[in-house]
């Protein structure tokens, strides 16, 4: 009897372990499906072709961002392409749109796109800079955040990593007086360029859409 309790409890054991060891398969968060649908909807509504970087929800709208590369490369982008989207209906919307260069001598790219309550910045971070205070070419450098400045005193910083896109939501009615970009230095954006960042689209609904 005894020995028929002591192999009823190892099965219960064995069985305890394989369940312990099945692995539940990840549930998508009700964002994470509204995100992947507005990916699924633009690749099959707009003639962009060009490959969709990132998804991410902004305030109440979809910030969608996408690269463009030369044919038959796949490791290289030369420009980048900001989305603003909205739902409409059962379907989504594409409310507004600004492209960018990708990252070159001056080692980031920063542009900025506005659609009624909705603000953001975005760009291109590299790996190399030229530099302006020895001026003696180019140089390896390490990016690690991006800090916004804002002409009401307002500071907005987000971690940012090299050879990567980024963007910051900034509130819609303030306005950019700089941005720095950290390495061991900073690298102040207006070091760089002259002019100063308009969030004017290029592309607002009713145009016609060619991604």
């Amino acid at each position: 009897m005894n020995k028929i309790k002591l192999s009823v409890l190892w099965l219960l054991v064995l069985m305890c372990f394989v369940g312990c060891g099945e692995v539940a398969p990840a549930v998508q968060t009700v964002e994470e499906e509204n995100l992947e649908s507005v990916r699924v909807w633009f690749e099959e509504n707009t003639q962009s072709g060009d490959p969709v970087h990132s998804v991410h929800l902004v305030d109440t709208s979809y910030l969608l961002l996408t690269i463009s590369m030369p044919p038959g490369v796949e490791d290289i982008h030369t420009a980048i392409k900001a989305y603003i989207i909205e739902e409409d209906g059962d379907s989504y919307c594409i409310k507004a749109s600004k492209s960018e260069h990708a990252a070159s001598n001056a080692g980031f790219t920063a542009e900025l796109l506005t659609w009624e309550d909705t603000t953001v910045l975005f760009g291109d971070i590299g790996d190399v800079l030229y530099d302006i205070v020895e001026m003696d070419g180019m140089k390896d450098v390490t990016f690690v955040e991006v800090v916004v400045e804002l002409t009401n005193g307002e500071i907005i910083s987000k971690p940012v990593e090299n050879n990567s896109l980024y963007f910051v939501s900034i509130p819609t009615e303030a306005q950019v007086s700089d941005i720095t970009f950290k390495t061991v230095e900073d690298i102040r954006y207006s070091d760089y360029f002259s002019e100063s960042l308009d969030g004017a689209p290029s592309f607002v609904e009713g145009d016609e859409v060619d991604g």
